[in-house]
């Protein structure tokens, strides 16, 4: 039912902020906690390397299952409606064979059962509007059961308000299935328990930075874990090309410098 699931009625973009917000904070937060530690020990960071690989590991393996549900309840939304727009077209033609009036009666009931069917699409996403429609559709529903029930009366011929019944009876199951489809979305258990493997994963990969030496120019540890410093290089260029010379001169002075010979005993 509508209200259940709270996950899909909030704002998407206030998600998306709370999301990238939470996975930020996280990372700094181990990033943080790696570098009050000693991380010269290779003992320290071989297992934050081997916990943080399990990590992702679950996360990717969870993401693939996450899709792999919404994916087929896409499709099973898709089936549906278009089992549905097939029994609204057949009720439609079948109602031109009642007789009269249920037959005048009957194809207006329809035109405005299919505007409701539309707006359901927009009123998805607001829960008021979809009780509305819902309420709205059954209304329809069972005014148009009531002009079988006196098409039966007045003809109680099957191979004509028979079919009628029948087509009708399937276009109201299918409006149930439909509703059943629209709220079976992937549980939100699902999503906590993919934000909390990525908090995991992000907090052991900050950590492991945290560990790890900073011989790079352009990484200040002291500015956490998303701090950055341009390399003194990219300031002045004349200082790189002066350090490359320096180089190059050192190590032409090394090719030059003859090898000492060890001296042999006498």
């Amino acid at each position: 039912m509508p209200g259940q699931d709270w996950l899909y009625e909030a704002n998407q973009w206030l998600i998306l902020a709370i999301s990238l917000g939470m996975l930020l904070a996280v990372t700094e937060i181990g990033f943080r906690r790696g570098r009050r530690r000693d991380g010269s020990a290779n003992a320290t960071v071989t297992q934050i390397t081997t916990l943080q690989a399990a990590a992702f590991g679950i996360l990717a393996l969870l993401i693939g299952f996450t899709f792999a549900m919404a994916l087929s309840r896409f499709e099973e939304r898709r089936d549906v409606v278009l089992a549905e727009a097939n029994a609204i077209g057949t009720v439609g033609l079948r109602a031109q064979l009642l007789p009269q009036p249920q037959a005048d009666d009957a194809i207006p009931l329809l035109r405005r059962y299919v505007d409701l069917r539309l707006r359901l699409v927009e009123a998805n996403l607001d829960p008021d509007e979809l009780r509305l429609v819902v309420s709205q559709s059954l209304e329809l529903q069972q005014a148009l059961w009531a002009d079988a029930v006196t098409a039966i009366e007045a003809d109680p011929r099957p191979a004509v308000s028979g079919l009628f019944t029948q087509a009708l009876n399937e276009m109201i199951d299918l409006h149930a299935k439909r509703l059943a489809a629209l709220t079976n979305h992937v549980p939100d258990t699902v999503f906590v328990l993919l934000y909390m493997v990525a908090a995991i994963a992000l907090g052991f990969t900050g950590y492991g930075c945290g560990l790890g030496p900073y011989p790079q120019p352009c990484c200040d540890h002291r500015h956490g874990a998303f701090g950055y410093r341009p390399p003194a290089s990219w300031l002045d260029p004349r200082q790189s090309a002066a350090a490359r010379r320096r180089a190059s001169r050192a190590r032409q002075a090394s090719l030059d410098q003859p090898a000492a010979h060890p001296k042999g005993r006498s």
